[in-house]
């Protein structure tokens, strides 16, 4: 099992370091931070192609038509997907990807798109056909779809795709289940083909997508990059940027507490960071730390500052850090001892932030403390799934973490037959839904109103394939709309009406002037378009405070698509 590798850092708010037993400081005079880094997560532990790699890829012959790929993932790069590895164009033992860097590992043949978390594995991140062609081969039953680390048990879930040119596209480690097509079907650019997962060869949750040929009988890989090392004809309508040299980037931000990270902060499991770390509701200030975390990329020499604020903005905690390593795809957290430093009179909003080298805020969240630690629900790891329509009822049972507390469940737009008893949750042995892919939701929800959501998926492969919703190029059935209802500037609130002419899951949500996502307003999982809808805004951010006055943008987004509005917001 991996685990986190402490780097054995102290600073003291009050004077110089000092040092103890691992995690039992002998003296604790004042606020102590403390770094720790993850190792970097490897997308695979060896390369999985259809057959033998060539020495390298082989120019392509005149007469084979070079495919125009489209971007395969419904969210686009850095929008909770990183790109990890290229492929490696160095035939002996080294390792170059397609600008000659170090961005791959020995032998990999295909371009690693890996997701943040498994919290958005379970979301349903769609996979959709970058190019046209037939279905040549399909898993879908694989078991294990949430592998972290060797032995693994199976080979995982794929579709692949014949283009028509001599070529074939791989799409591996798909989610369980969710193969959405078969083999002899036609797809078209942007068709869904399934969902991400981590089946297979595989330590995070991620699409492996692979292009190759067969000259001679014989399969060599494609590299879809065309760069200084692969001066071959790019493989992508719009080739996206070299994401080897980018600056430091925070992904991802939260903090937990010593219950929700295991039972030891000095000594928190990988796997935890995967799940993306219970965060409180309330973090009380009986709390024997606080520790926050950070998911970034960055380049070795990176300078940053961390930050804990009191209510007042008073320093609670700082620490300046250097990135010691090149980082595509990591986690970072700092250790804040908290009572019996806090006193009541500390109760409020605390800021946790990042800044950069270079004094800016790169990242910041709110985390509310209070006299004790509060819990909402929290859906359970692997409780999101796939369902396939097999002619037998399929039941599963609804679970949340016990530190939230009991739930009671209540389906969202489930599909005709989909019941629910208690925790119980049953699909039918047959659908009459419409299309191939049906998503639903299943609400867990506290005492208190707070809730949770476990998203699922039902492949019924008798059904028509879903209508084309989220590629580059392709018309969907319309333009998103996103109008003002009033009023606009807002002084206590504002309305607005949208509609999403597909069947892909939509976001509408609220930015700053910097991009930052302040409130989600309203999600939309597809299944069918919504047209019409009204949404409001409070002026709050997701923490539930009045944001400040200036300008705002609503943005709704389906795929690759987009519209906004601007929104002024004026003092209350």
């Amino acid at each position: 099992m991996v685990r986190l590798a402490a780097v054995l850092l102290w600073l003291s708010l009050a004077g110089p370091g000092h040092t103890g037993e691992l995690g039992r400081p002998r003296v604790a005079l004042a606020p102590v931070v403390r770094g720790l880094v993850v190792p970097e997560p490897e997308a695979e532990a060896r390369p999985h192609t259809l057959a033998p790699r060539a020495a390298r890829p082989a120019a392509p012959s005149r007469g084979m038509l070079l495919p125009q790929y489209s971007w395969p993932l419904e969210n686009l790069l850095h929008d909770r997907v990183v790109l990890e590895n290229y492929v490696d164009e160095d035939s002996t033992a080294g390792v170059h990807d397609y600008m000659a860097g170090a961005n791959a590992y020995d032998t990999h043949a295909g371009t690693d798109m890996t997701l943040f978390t498994f919290r958005d594995m379970d979301r349903g991140m769609r996979i959709l056909a970058a190019a046209p062609g037939t279905v040549s081969s399909v898993h879908f039953d694989r078991t294990a779809d949430r592998n972290t680390s060797w032995p693994w048990p199976d080979d995982g879930n794929w579709v692949f795709v014949d283009e028509g040119d001599g070529g074939v596209t791989g799409y591996y480690h798909m989610r369980k289940f969710s193969p959405a097509v078969d083999v002899g079907e036609s797809v078209q650019r942007g068709q869904m083909l399934g969902l991400v997962g981590a089946s297979g060869y595989v330590t995070v949750p991620h699409l492996h997508f692979e292009s190759g040929s067969f000259p001679g009988g014989f399969y060599r890989p494609r590299d879809p990059w065309s760069g200084t090392y692969n001066p071959q004809p790019s493989l992508w309508s719009a080739q996206p940027g070299y994401v080897g040299n980018l600056p430091l980037r925070i992904y991802d931000m939260g903090a937990f507490t010593q219950a929700s990270g295991g039972g030891n902060v000095w000594y928190v499991d990988r796997d935890l960071f995967l799940e993306r770390l219970i965060q409180p509701v309330v973090f009380g200030i009986t709390e024997p730390f606080m520790p926050v975390w950070f998911q970034f990329q960055g380049n070795d020499g990176d300078t940053l500052r961390f930050e804990l604020r009191k209510p007042d903005n008073s320093l609670h905690a700082s620490w300046p850090d250097t990135i010691k390593y090149k980082a595509k795809f990591d986690w970072r957290y700092y250790i804040v001892y908290f009572s019996p430093y806090v006193a009541a009179s500390d109760t409020g909003t605390w800021t946790a932030r990042i800044l950069t080298g270079a004094g800016t805020v790169a990242r910041q969240i709110q985390v509310k403390v209070g006299a004790s630690t509060v819990y909402g629900p929290r859906v359970s790891p692997a409780v999101s799934r796939s369902f396939r329509i097999n002619g037998v009822d399929q039941r599963d049972t609804l679970r949340a973490s016990p530190l939230g507390g009991p739930v009671s469940w209540a389906l969202l737009n489930p599909p005709p037959g989909v019941t629910l008893d208690d925790s119980v949750l049953t699909v039918p042995a047959a659908s009459s839904q419409s299309h191939r892919s049906m998503f639903f939701q299943a609400v867990a929800r506290d005492g208190a109103g707070r809730a949770d959501t476990a998203w699922f998926h039902v492949v019924d492969p008798s059904k028509p394939l879903n209508s084309v919703t989220a590629a580059p190029g392709v018309a969907p059935g319309g333009p998103l709309q996103l109008s003002q209802a009033g009023p606009n500037p807002a002084r206590e609130s504002v309305s607005m009406r949208f509609s999403t002419p597909g069947d892909a899951p939509a976001l509408l949500e609220i930015l700053d002037v910097a991009g930052r996502r302040v409130r989600v307003l309203a999600e939309v999982r597809g299944g069918a378009p919504q047209a019409g809808r009204t949404a409001s805004w409070d002026l709050r951010s997701t923490s539930g405070r009045r944001v400040p006055a200036g300008m705002y943008f609503a943005r709704l987004r389906e795929g690759v698509r987009q519209a906004t509005l601007k929104i002024v917001v004026v003092g209350g």
